[in-house]
C-alpha cells in the first residue's frame, strides 16, 4: 500500500483565501484564541505583515502535492516559538494528524533550529493534548481565562519542548507510532 507523501511549503499569496475559508470553519474558530470570522481585507492585511515579520513562519501543509492544513510558528525569538497547525480539510489520510506533529517539531529542531518550542491548547480540546502527551511535550502550566466561550472562561494548557529532549526520544516515539504513520513518516519532505 502506498503512504501520503506530507510536505510543507511556505505560505504564499495564492494560498490565503483558502487559508481564510478553513480558518473560519467553526470547527477550527472554536479551538483557536480568536474565534472571530475572518474578512477577506482582513486575511490580506494579515498576510501583508506576516511578509514582514521575521518572528512568523506560516507553511502550507501538503498531501500528495494537495493543500491541507496550516504549520505555524509565532514569537520566534532567541531560538524559541509558539507553534501551531490545524487541518483544514476533513477527508484526509486517518495518520495526517500525527504525521503532522512530526513534522512540526522536525522542522522546529533541524529547519529553524530552535532550542525550544511551546504550545498552548484550550482546555475544551482534548485531541491536540492527547496528540502532545504521545509525543513527549512537557506540561508547563496553565494560563486561566484566556477566552470566553458561550459564556464561560476557558483556560488554555501550557506545552513545552526541548530540541534535546526531541533528538532523544525522536526514535522511541516514532517507533511507538502505527506502522502506516512510520512508512509516511519516512516519505515526509519537510
Amino acid at each position: 500500500m502506498g503512504y501520503p507523501v506530507l510536505s510543507l511549503r511556505p505560505l504564499a499569496r495564492e494560498d490565503i483565501e483558502r487559508v481564510r475559508c478553513w480558518r473560519n470553519q467553526e470547527r477550527i474558530r472554536r479551538n483557536m484564541l480568536s474565534d472571530a470570522q475572518i474578512s477577506v481585507a482582513g486575511q490580506q492585511a494579515w498576510f501583508e505583515a506576516l511578509t514582514t515579520d521575521p518572528g512568523r513562519r506560516h507553511l502550507l501543509v501538503e498531501l500528495d502535492g494537495h493543500p491541507v492544513g496550516c504549520l505555524y510558528y509565532a514569537r520566534i525569538r532567541e531560538r524559541q516559538a509558539e507553534l501551531g497547525y490545524y487541518l483544514g480539510e476533513e477527508r484526509i489520510w486517518p495518520g495526517t494528524g500525527v504525521l503532522l506533529e512530526l513534522a512540526a517539531l522536525d522542522h522546529a529542531f533541524d529547519r529553524l533550529e530552535l532550542d525550544t518550542l511551546f504550545a498552548e491548547v484550550l482546555e475544551h480540546n482534548p485531541g491536540p493534548q492527547r496528540l502532545h502527551d504521545l509525543f513527549g511535550f512537557e506540561r508547563v502550566g496553565v494560563r486561566e481565562a484566556v477566552v470566553v466561550r458561550d459564556g464561560e472562561p476557558l483556560a488554555a494548557l501550557r506545552f513545552r519542548y526541548r530540541s534535546e529532549d526531541w533528538r532523544a526520544r525522536r526514535a522511541a516515539v516514532l517507533a511507538a507510532l502505527p506502522r502506516p504513520v512510520r512508512e509516511a513518516a519516512a516519505r515526509m519532505e519537510i
